[in-house]
């Protein structure tokens, strides 16, 4: 369950990291704000369900170590930023760039973040169940 309230958290972290990167861009282009403020959304919480599902990939599959995790999410916080305003029809490459920027860096902080916090709460977890085995 806990899995689940984390998972939709950052769901919910990447569609206001979508909206929020994609609102400068809307306004500057001053067509339809709202609706691509609500594309960017989803394509922030695209981003961030495959992010997720990347960084769990690489960090089970790579010895535990985060950094080829952290990688796959740079990698496709990149991509996704790209393809997202370019397939609703943002054709100026500095609006996209400046996008790709704000993402990268907002997507990463966000990923440390979470990660920070899950580590420690995994750690508290463990040294719980260790009190409580003979």
């Amino acid at each position: 369950m806990h899995k689940i309230k984390e998972f939709i958290i950052v769901l919910i972290v990447s569609g206001i990291i979508g909206s929020v990167v994609g609102f400068p861009s809307a306004y500057l282009r001053g067509d339809r704000i709202v609706f691509f403020v609500c594309m960017s959304g989803l394509v922030g919480i695209i981003i961030g369900f495959c992010a997720t599902l990347s960084f769990v990939f690489f960090y089970i599959n790579i010895n535990k170590h985060p950094i080829v995790g952290f990688l796959s999410i740079a990698v496709i916080i990149g991509c996704g930023t790209f393809l997202g305003p370019v397939v609703m029809g943002v054709d100026n490459m500095f609006y996209i760039f400046m996008m790709i920027i704000a993402a990268e860096v907002t997507g990463m902080a966000a990923s440390l973040i979470i990660y920070r916090k899950t580590k420690v709460l995994n750690q508290n977890l463990r040294k719980t169940q260790e009190k409580f085995r003979p």
